[in-house]
């Protein structure tokens, strides 16, 4: 017979048990992530939206919404390509941990 069943010898380690209280400890330790209130709170002296002309390309321009994600990016987005003069319009989140998204849009030269 193998020696860790006449020994009673266990090849897997044993696993402590956990209490009740233990699950805020073990939630603690896993969590280096910012608050959560971080992501939706702007906060004081930073405005929600703001605007940026692009110096490089004519009737350009971006838009930094704080706070927001990849849901109102894309709606934000989707209702720029409805204006007929509208090139181009796309966004994009800097970094996951980043709560901003930035809107690129760009026009049409119109000519009077």
């Amino acid at each position: 017979m193998p020696p860790y069943i006449k020994g009673g010898f266990s090849p897997l380690p044993k696993q402590k048990k956990r209490g009740r209280g233990s699950e805020k400890v073990r939630r603690a330790e896993a969590m280096n992530a910012p608050d959560r209130y971080e992501r939706f709170v702007v906060p004081e002296g930073t405005k929600k939206v703001s605007y940026e002309r692009d110096t490089k390309i004519i009737n350009a321009a971006s838009f930094i919404i704080e706070r927001e994600e990849h849901t109102i990016g894309n709606i934000r987005r989707m209702q720029l390509h409805l204006d007929e003069n509208a090139l181009f319009a796309g966004y994009k989140l800097p970094h996951p941990l980043q709560y901003k998204i930035i809107i690129r849009w760009k026009r049409r030269l119109l000519i009077t």
